[in-house]
């Protein structure tokens, strides 16, 4: 008795809830004929309450998936079946954009394409941060690929007038920005020249943006070396590594590694000192030299 009674409660919840989907199903989930088959007592006389399943033979519907993953014996629904529905249209609509993107993310995009080839066209070319880039001089037809970056300014280093000049034609027919900033890299930078670049990395209606002078390494590196203490807080050991992985002649141009040194060292840095004593002798010998050179504007380039 206590077991029939629990059969017909749960009956009848069941058809009550089978109700509420009204027209969607042409007769309800669960009936008083299917649940007496479910859930029955043993024919045997004996103590034992255990329920037996009576399983009818599965129909072959759009149903069947249904019945596949949560065991049902076959499902009432039928070609109106709700979750049936739900399961092959999630499979339609959203399979083939699995596929789409697992294929997608195998093949080099434009940009990833963009920056592999200008790394074959300009000498130390490189993407430093999203939306900042830097490199050596920019040949013409390297300009179609920047534009493709979306890169809006470019910074010029390069104290080569007539090279310079002749860049800043070829940019501005793919409305590409120039700003000039030029110094020799036989010398360090003047300070009002670091504080406007400065100034020009931090106006983000310039970005995407790409640096850049002769060879990309001397004059754009102590200058990246500059944003990277100033704005994003490295300490001066950290950019100077950043500075040699793009081929900083450190040898002869120790005097850049100085300037980048004291000015971290204004900025706080206080572990950016030059401590070893024939590497600073080397620097102020080399520097000297330089300053001599000056004097002769056809090799100061």
């Amino acid at each position: 008795m206590e077991l029939g009674r629990t059969v017909t409660a749960r009956r009848s919840r069941l058809v009550r809830f089978s109700h509420q989907f009204g027209g969607l199903m042409r007769k309800p989930l669960w009936t008083h004929e299917v649940a007496s088959k479910v859930l029955r007592p043993c024919k045997n006389g004996a103590q034992k309450t255990t329920p037996v399943v009576q399983m009818d033979k599965p129909i072959c519907t759009t149903a069947s998936s249904r019945a596949f993953l949560i065991g049902d014996e076959k499902c009432g629904l039928e070609a109106f079946c709700l979750f049936c529905a739900v399961f092959v249209g999630w499979g339609v609509l959203c399979v083939p954009w699995i596929l789409a993107e697992t294929v997608r993310t195998n093949e080099p995009t434009a940009f990833a394409a963009a920056v592999e080839r200008l790394k074959e066209i300009i000498v130390h070319f490189d993407e430093v941060v999203p939306g900042v880039f830097r490199g050596g001089l920019i040949p013409e037809e390297a300009t179609p690929l920047l534009k493709d970056l979306g890169i809006k300014t470019v910074i010029n280093f390069d104290n080569n007038e007539d090279r310079a000049k002749k860049e800043e034609e070829y940019l501005k027919l793919f409305g590409i920005y120039t700003a000039r900033i030029p110094w020799s890299g036989w010398d360090h930078p003047r300070d009002e020249d670091i504080e406007k670049f400065l100034a020009l990395m931090k106006t983000s209606e310039l970005r995407p943006v790409m640096v850049h002078c002769k060879r990309g390494s001397e004059r754009t590196g102590v200058a990246m070396a500059t944003w990277r203490v100033s704005e994003l807080g490295w300490r001066a050991e950290q950019a100077y590594e950043e500075m040699k992985r793009y081929d900083f002649r450190r040898f002869t141009r120790g005097h850049l590694k100085k300037y980048l040194y004291r000015f971290a060292k204004d900025r706080g840095d206080e572990g950016a000192e030059l401590t070893n004593l024939f590497e600073r002798i080397k620097i102020n010998t080399f520097y000297l030299f330089y300053q001599l050179r000056k004097l002769n504007p056809f090799l100061n380039r």
